[in-house]
């Protein structure tokens, strides 16, 4: 019971480490996805690439690395227990 850390804190520790995956995964997606935004424009605008050129070569890792990165890291750090330290 961690109500003497948090005011009304309600829950236990499996709710508390899906909270923090979420958490996670939501927020580092949304800067890895950013960072990707910000790649595709480098490559339309100063490198003026096709859509067809960025479709088959790098929009696969500007997908991928954002979807594998936060979903391999999540699920490492929910096996650590790094969320309930």
């Amino acid at each position: 019971d961690i109500d003497y850390v948090v005011w009304n804190a309600m829950g236990n520790q499996a709710s508390c480490t899906a909270q923090n995956f979420c958490w996670w995964v939501g927020v580092m997606g949304a800067l890895l996805y950013a960072a990707s935004l910000n790649l595709y424009y480098l490559a339309t605008v100063k490198h003026n690439m096709t859509e067809e050129q960025i479709r088959k070569r790098i929009e696969p890792f500007l997908h991928g690395v954002p979807i594998l990165f936060t979903a391999i890291a999540g699920i490492n750090s929910v096996v650590r227990g790094d969320f309930n330290e």
